[in-house]
């Protein structure tokens, strides 16, 4: 009778399983099924083509799938002024989604739903391998709570943060296949394998896969009782996987894999503040404000940056992170070696959130709630626990009611609170615009959000015909920069080696506020702190250009056009300089090099200024032959002939001159 009701159990175990992992997708997809409908927002045009009519976006994207080889042999941004990071592989997936779909936001956010689905049904999984030991409610409530919790809401609604979610659910199939070795010493070859397929994937999708490189050997250590000679093999599959990935990386990355990145105070004073006693501070400040973030998600907001997270050291903030903390560290290093619960989920919970603290390195934002996506499960573990100990539930009797009445609708009222947070926070993902405008009223001091605001404000105005609405637009896109202005201002007189932000400066007067001459001042000052940045020289020629100053704007475009090499709108705009001065012949020169260096089209009207410079100084033969070599380019156009027709006409003599 016993062997018939352990046969019952064991085979109702798996059909019990089926159903909790059909629930907690389920679950997981309807908190995001109304993000379905929202249009692109903050920095998708990193990742794909935001706007199919402008081609707005990422140009190795557009290619389709014939972008993918160029996607492998290139840097994750990769311009003229920066060029950093390595994340191929989802890249790759946008790639293929702009082939069959073209630009389309809603199939990119339904794409990034269902992997977060995914990724909380194989998270319950993973979850319930490593405590097996444990009733099945604490690794279910664990990865309900995951699924839940608002603080998922950018990984999930950014399309952008596609990366973080495939590295995520890449490491944990890693972390799946580990166990799945040491459970199975006679299969342990294969899953090796398997999990550094896996980990190798992961990391080409980002590099904070690397906490699972850490992560994997802590849970075994904690739940897998095998000699510690036989760790090797974790420790050299961990070896040989980043081992793998530098090797790939640099063979396939054309350009070097140095990284080029400038960042502006204003994503992180650390850069240009780096004393240790700073570092130290906003380090404490930032661990105890994803605490904070953890256990009361609001507000929420798509960057964080100068001016929002006050580090003070007179906060209390500052020196209750000091104690927690320290707190957690030495209690979860005392217990090791006793290989107790709680210390593994506080080493689970640091390792996830200590990394994006700012001490070892600074972070961009200064905060962000995609960098600790991954400490969000060493929270999660840490509640639901405490869950178990304060309503004084045994958590390794498999036996016992999983709820009783306090604690079941204490757990499910925190459930519908996150639930209702994260709905409610898709709907402000829904664009750039809604999404600027509501964290920017939650964040009055954030000097990049404002930056932002106006930048994406700036468009509306030239694009709407009805006046009052134009007027109403440029009159929020003024004040926001206005804003800007201050917050750098302000910022600059702390940090005065910052020249990428009063660079910034400059463009906001001379594009938004038309203040050629302060914009002027700020590129001058700029270019005085580093005279080698490429789009503030440019900028400077541009201004001078603006202000009527050929004299100097000449001069400025030809020092850019020197050191960097021709590009055509330079060109266009050296052509302009020299025409609206009347230099013909410098418009003669430059124009022969111009017609010898530009690519097509460019070329076609680099030959149509050389003409018509030649023509300007009555060299009617050069002239004929630059228009020859334009109707080579375009023999069809028939505007263009009658141009050219028009210009050889006035070269001809007059009848009555002698």
């Amino acid at each position: 009778m016993k062997a018939n009701a352990t046969e019952l159990a064991q085979k109702k175990e798996p059909n019990t399983t089926r159903k909790i992992l059909l629930g907690i997708f389920l679950f997981s997809l309807l908190l995001y099924s109304n993000s379905f409908k929202n249009n692109y927002a903050l920095d998708d045009d990193y990742v794909t083509i935001t706007d199919a009519a402008k081609m707005t976006g990422n140009a190795r994207v557009a290619k389709g799938i014939k972008g993918i080889p160029k996607i492998f042999t290139t840097h994750y941004v990769e311009n003229a002024q920066q060029r950093f990071e390595y994340r191929p592989l989802p890249m790759a997936t946008f790639a293929i989604e702009y082939q069959f779909f073209k630009s389309n936001p809603h199939v990119s956010h339904f794409v990034n739903a269902l992997l977060y689905a995914f990724t909380c049904m194989l998270l319950f999984v993973v979850l319930h391998r490593i405590f097996k030991e444990y009733h099945i409610a604490f690794p279910l409530l664990i990865t309900v709570l995951f699924a839940a919790h608002p603080i998922h809401t950018e990984v999930v609604n950014n399309i952008k943060c596609r990366d973080e979610l495939m590295a995520f659910l890449l490491g944990l199939c890693a972390v799946y296949f580990s166990l799945q070795a040491a459970a199975h010493p006679g299969k342990k070859i294969r899953y090796v394998v398997f999990a550094v397929l896996c980990l190798l994937l992961a990391l080409l999708c980002k590099k904070t896969t690397i906490l699972f490189l850490y992560f994997i050997p802590i849970t075994l250590w904690f739940f897998y009782p095998i000699q510690t000679k036989k760790y090797l093999w974790v420790v050299g599959a961990a070896v040989l996987t980043m081992l793998l990935y530098k090797v790939f990386r640099a063979g396939m990355l054309h350009g070097g894999t140095t990284a080029l990145r400038e960042f502006a105070f204003f994503e992180n004073p650390l850069h240009y503040d780096k004393s240790f006693s700073s570092r130290c501070l906003l380090s404490l400040y930032t661990c105890g404000f994803y605490l904070k973030l953890f256990l009361i998600p609001y507000p929420l907001s798509c960057y964080y940056g100068y001016n929002t997270m006050p580090a003070q050291w007179a906060s209390p903030l500052v020196w209750g992170s000091f104690l927690l903390y320290a707190a957690a560290g030495l209690y979860a290093l005392y217990a090791l070696r006793k290989k107790t619960l709680l210390s593994y989920m506080l080493l689970v919970y640091l390792l996830g959130v200590l990394p994006f603290s700012n001490f070892i390195d600074p972070t961009p934002g200064m905060a962000a709630e995609r960098f600790v996506y991954f400490g969000s499960l060493g929270f999660c573990m840490l509640l639901v626990y405490g869950f178990f100990v304060v309503f004084k539930l045994d958590i390794k009797n498999k036996k016992a009611p999983s709820f009783h009445g306090a604690m079941r609708w204490t757990f499910v009222l925190l459930l519908l609170l996150f639930s209702g947070f994260t709905f409610s926070r898709n709907t402000e993902w829904r664009d750039e615009l809604t999404l600027f405008r509501t964290d920017t009223s939650r964040n009055e001091n954030s000097c990049n959000l404002h930056y932002m605001l106006g930048n994406a404000l700036f468009p509306f105005v030239f694009e709407t015909n009805d006046a009052t609405k134009k007027y109403e637009l440029q009159s929020e896109a003024t004040m926001h920069y206005r804003k800007t202005v201050q917050l750098m201002l302000t910022g600059t007189k702390q940090y005065p080696k910052d020249y990428t932000t009063i660079s910034n400066i400059g463009t906001i007067y001379v594009n938004a506020l038309n203040n050629l001459d302060s914009a002027q001042y700020f590129f001058k000052k700029s270019l005085a702190v580093n005279s080698n940045d490429y789009m503030t020289n440019i900028n400077n020629a541009d201004c001078f250009l603006r202000r009527g100053l050929t004299d100097s704007s000449i001069s400025a475009y030809k020092k850019v056009i020197e050191k960097w090499g021709m590009e055509p709108n330079l060109y266009f705009k050296l052509h302009d300089s020299y025409w609206n001065k009347k230099e013909y012949h410098g418009a003669v020169l430059w124009g022969e090099k111009a017609a010898a260096a530009l690519p097509m089209p460019y070329k076609l009207q680099a030959y149509l200024n050389l003409g018509n410079a030649y023509a300007a100084i009555y060299d009617t033969l050069r002239a004929t032959n630059s228009f020859q070599s334009a109707l080579k380019l375009d023999s069809t156009n028939i505007e263009l002939k009658k141009e050219i027709a028009r210009v050889t006409q006035l070269l001809l003599p007059s009848p009555n001159k002698k």
